[in-house]
């Protein structure tokens, strides 16, 4: 009957032990998955603002008519999206670690920031050199990095068994 009892009980202990487990894998990978789709969209919402910027511009500066109000708007709403992403990095931190993938989501940010500022800093007198400058930018250094870092995050997600 002792016996009967502690089999059991050993299954059950077990059994929760293996189910506690499982668990808080399933868990970890499902958090991972949620902060690498919030990622992508920041970064896709970062670069897609610059671009929509650039071609507003560069066609302001080629004599056609642009709506400024959305172009201010537009701007903005990049500011926020590179400059108040705090929380996102901290995300980041807490769940890929300080690494590699925090290193390459600073980087991009960076590029990106620079890219923007350039944009809001550029005038008509200056925009034949800083247009392309900007499209270099984005062929030589943001695009690959972008890709790059999707790359490395989805690596990262894609197992619950990875270690911090």
């Amino acid at each position: 009957m002792t016996e009967i009892f502690f089999s059991g009980l050993a299954g059950g202990l077990l059994g929760g032990l293996l189910t506690a487990i499982y668990t808080g894998l399933i868990e970890r990978h499902r958090r991972r998955l949620e902060l690498m789709s919030a990622v992508v969209d920041w970064a896709n919402e970062a670069y897609s603002q610059i671009q929509f910027l650039h071609a507003r511009k560069d066609a302001g500066y080629r004599g056609k008519k642009i709506d400024r109000r959305e172009y201010r708007v537009q701007s903005r709403e990049l500011r926020d999206l590179l400059l108040s992403n705090d929380v996102l990095k901290a995300q980041v931190a807490i769940i890929y670690g300080e690494g590699r993938v925090m290193q390459m989501m600073n980087a991009l940010n960076g590029h990106m920031l620079a890219a923007a500022q350039s944009l809001w800093t550029a005038r008509s007198t200056t925009w034949s050199t800083v247009g392309p400058a900007l499209m270099a930018s984005f062929a030589d250094t943001i695009d690959p990095l972008r890709s790059s870092f999707e790359r490395e995050l989805f690596q990262a997600t894609r197992s619950a068994w990875r270690p911090y």
